[in-house]
């Protein structure tokens, strides 16, 4: 059985309107950000934007980021490894899932 490109359309759309905060870990603690901009790509790649700013005024390392649906549960997670030296900068970071039949 395959997806129709309708169907296709129909998941990312889905994606687009659940994801609506996001979290990330800094120095072992979460903060709760809000989403930049999600949309969906001529290529059918569904990016998802947020900004993470320094709560603690402080250097940072950022080990997790997740985007919560509605209620505040995590739809996705991923690990990372993100060093900020500078307080004065956010960091911009992007999911994007590409969503396809294969």
């Amino acid at each position: 059985m395959i997806l129709t490109e309708t169907a296709l359309t129909l998941l990312r759309n889905t994606l687009v309107r659940n994801a609506a905060s996001a979290r990330y870990r800094a120095n072992g603690s979460y903060y709760t950000t809000s989403i930049a901009l999600a949309e969906i790509t001529a290529e059918g790649r569904v990016n998802i934007s947020l900004l993470m700013e320094d709560p603690l005024n402080v250097a940072v390392n950022i080990t997790e980021v997740q985007l919560l649906n509605h209620n505040g549960v995590p739809i996705a997670s991923k690990a990372e490894n993100i060093t900020r030296e500078s307080p004065q900068q956010g960091i911009y970071y992007r999911f994007s899932f590409y969503i396809q039949e294969v």
